[in-house]
């Protein structure tokens, strides 16, 4: 008996087998590729939920008081949507100083955006200030709030920011120099 060598297969029957194998290698392991996504994208947004319940206030605290030159307090996260779109911070307080008496406080502090925009280089963000409380008085010179600003050089920012500030139920008091009561007004 004499061997024979197998024929070549011709083009057409290696292009459907190169196919056959793409598609059953794909049929197999779609699971898994299907499961690894599904545990980065979990991993990843519980890591992120874990480092903004965790850390996010410490940050703005570290990150406004060089500039206002002044102790602030930044209230927890209380909210933080699986969507993406916003959080709400607890109470926040800028106290008193010795050359400003001007006190702060706001019971919640929500903050809304839209990331879609971002593939354009736009951020739109909507402020609330809950319940603000602000009391200031007025110094022997006639001013009202002493800020000693420490601002960063001006940079160009990577993406516009698109701000809306709203006040819900506000309370300023304010006591004019020589005066003994406040003068109040609020706001809805």
């Amino acid at each position: 008996m004499t061997d024979t060598p197998p024929s070549p297969p011709n083009e057409s029957q290696a292009t459907s087998t190169d196919r056959g194998g793409v598609l059953r290698f794909l049929k197999h392991r779609s699971p898994f590729i299907l499961g690894t996504t599904l545990v980065v994208l979990g991993c990843g947004y519980t890591g992120l939920r874990w480092w903004v319940y965790r850390y996010l206030p410490q940050t703005i605290e570290a990150q406004l008081e060089p500039i206002l030159n002044r102790d602030i307090k930044v209230g927890a996260v209380r909210k933080f949507p699986l969507s993406l779109t916003g959080l709400e911070l607890g109470p926040t307080f800028i106290p008193p100083t010795d050359y400003d008496r001007t006190d702060i406080s706001v019971q919640a502090i929500r903050v809304n955006f839209n990331p879609m925009p971002l593939l354009w280089g736009k951020l739109p963000i909507a402020l609330t200030l809950i319940q603000p409380k602000i009391y200031a008085s007025q110094d022997a010179k006639g001013n009202w709030v002493t800020l000693k600003l420490n601002l960063p050089k001006p940079q160009e920012p990577p993406i516009d920011i698109q701000s809306d500030l709203r006040v819900e139920e506000a309370a300023i008091a304010l006591l004019p120099y020589g005066a003994k009561n406040p003068v109040t007004i609020t706001a809805d």
